[in-house]
């Protein structure tokens, strides 16, 4: 196996989220395969970056093996997967507030053994962040979303 870190950014919105609520935009992390016909992995840690420090707030991130391009991903919208992109999911991982851990104006949330398993055609994993509480970020780059990640 060969360890990785790779890395996407949501491109969130400034307005108050409610629960349910996408967090940004469609994730693409490439170089989740080493090759470009894809191939298979293990999600095994994620960690996200902060920095309006919102960390009382969960989040879920939804993981998909292939592009889920049947689903509009509007941020600030409820997030409503196509019926035609259920199975691509292949894992939510609850970042809860319990995984956070908050500095002085920015927060980290991190869960390690995570152990999501994808088999993938192109290099790149796709996800998308949903509120599970209120969150309101000051800055459209305010979050960065990082995956540990096993190829083979």
């Amino acid at each position: 196996m060969f360890a990785t870190v790779v890395t996407a950014q949501p491109l969130n919105g400034t307005a108050a989220y409610s629960a349910g609520d996408l967090v940004g935009t469609k994730m693409a992390f490439s170089g989740a395969a080493r090759h470009s016909f894809g191939g298979a992995g293990l999600v095994k840690s994620v960690l996200v970056s902060d920095l309006a420090k919102q960390n009382t707030h969960a989040l879920e991130l939804v993981l998909f093996d292939a592009d889920p391009s049947g689903t509009t991903f509007t941020d600030g919208d409820a997030l409503d997967v196509a019926d035609g992109d259920l199975p691509k999911i292949v894992g939510v991982v609850p970042l809860g507030t319990a995984d956070a851990v908050g500095y002085n104006d920015s927060a980290v949330y991190s869960v390690r053994n995570v152990n999501v398993a994808y088999s993938i055609a192109s290099r790149t994993l796709y996800g998308a962040l949903v509120a599970r509480g209120t969150p309101t970020y000051a800055s459209t780059a305010d979050l960065q979303v990082r995956l540990g990640v096993e190829t083979n």
